[in-house]
């Protein structure tokens, strides 16, 4: 039989979906304590309101998280085919900005980047990461470390910029790697899961956890050491329908955003709790689980890949059945255009990152030796 403290342990860990199974058990256990002549009135009392505040706060909890999904703002994802979308409709002006390889190095396929006000930093697919001067485009250091020294990195999916040090999340050798200005090592910091993508925060780091349980969940929180201060969303993760490796997002001021594969909402970390912040929708939206990727399309119709948050505009790529289309969402009067996104350039538009109110996109040059960064300046 199920005493009245077994009950009160359960309820913080149990699942919304239970909240009226806990009621008539506590209605029940409240009904049993009252014919029960030797237990005091005072610790009768006592138990009534611990159970009953248990209860109410429970409720409390769902209704909240019920009424953040509920109040999320809806991005609406329609009208996109054969829509072309001006750029002058979202964006400002364009900056470029040459950023020159000599003849010693090779940038591959672009892997991550970062940046801030003096240093752009390129992770690419061959395991290289460059820091050029943001200002002239100048390089000024590479470094390719592969191995299983403390100063190597195995297989670096990620990096982040803060506060003048550099992160690089190794995938295969589950940890950190941090270094300063100069890609000069610093310190190895190890985690005790597998992460894809993870971010530099206040306090140590978000990660996205590829190794989930119902423990340690999918958005993990650790401080600067790779300690595990909270995790947050379900254990439930399908590895073969992520479509992109790009799941934070930060443009500075504005919050912190996660954009899951395969979802359908934007969350945000905020105050160490993760709640929805926008919900999106789109014609013949179907039931976004599948085995693996060529299902997705024909279940869902369009796909969204990643997510770049301002303080005024959520740019959403999405794929389509051809290509690679655009959402662009207005913060302020609530409305959003979709489709191809024309910038009158001879780029495509895909940028990666945001930054204060600018969208970056890093590609090759047209001789096929250097890069152009693209700096998309967002209007006010």
């Amino acid at each position: 039989q199920v005493s009245i403290v077994q009950v009160v342990i359960w309820i913080p860990i149990l699942q919304i979906q239970n909240v009226i199974h806990i009621a008539v058990l506590l209605v029940h256990q409240i009904i049993q304590m009252t014919t029960k002549v030797h237990i005091k009135k005072q610790m009768k009392r006592g138990y009534i309101f611990l159970l009953i505040s248990s209860v109410l706060l429970l409720l409390t909890n769902c209704r909240s998280k019920e009424s953040i999904l509920e109040e999320a703002p809806l991005i609406d994802i329609a009208g996109y085919e054969n829509n072309t979308i001006d750029c002058s409709q979202f964006i400002s002006d364009i900056d470029t900005l040459l950023l020159s390889v000599d003849s010693t190095c090779y940038v591959s396929q672009i892997q991550d980047f970062c940046m801030n006000d003096s240093c752009i930093y390129i992770l690419d697919k061959d395991k290289s990461v460059f820091v050029f001067n943001s200002l002239t485009g100048e390089l000024k250091n590479s470094i390719n470390k592969i191995g299983r020294g403390r100063s190597e990195y195995l297989d670096p999916k990620s990096i982040s910029e803060f506060e003048g040090c550099v992160y690089i999340l190794d995938f295969g050798g589950r940890c950190v790697l941090e270094y300063d200005a100069e890609l000069n090592f610093l310190d190895r910091i190890k985690i005790k899961f597998t992460a894809i993508d993870f971010m530099k925060v206040d306090d140590g780091f978000l990660f996205y956890n590829l190794t989930a349980t119902d423990k340690l969940k999918r958005i993990v929180h650790t401080d600067n050491k790779g300690n595990v201060l909270n995790s947050f969303a379900s254990s439930q993760l399908n590895i073969n329908t992520i479509l992109t490796e790009r799941i934070f997002c930060s443009s500075g001021n504005d919050g912190f955003y996660i954009s899951e594969p395969v979802s359908d909402i934007i969350q945000e970390w905020k105050d160490d709790t993760v709640d929805v912040a926008f919900k999106f929708d789109w014609e013949n939206k179907n039931d976004i689980t599948a085995s693996k990727t060529s299902e997705l399309i024909t279940k869902n119709g369009i796909n969204i890949l990643y997510s770049l948050v301002s303080s005024k505009y959520v740019l959403t790529q999405f794929l389509g059945k051809d290509f690679i289309l655009s959402n662009i969402y207005n913060r302020d009067d609530k409305t959003s255009v979709s489709g191809m996104v024309d910038t009158h350039l001879s780029y495509p538009f895909g940028p990666m990152k945001i930054t204060g109110k600018s969208l970056i996109g890093i590609y090759e040059s047209c001789d096929n030796k250097n890069l152009i960064m693209v700096k998309y300046n967002l209007l006010d």
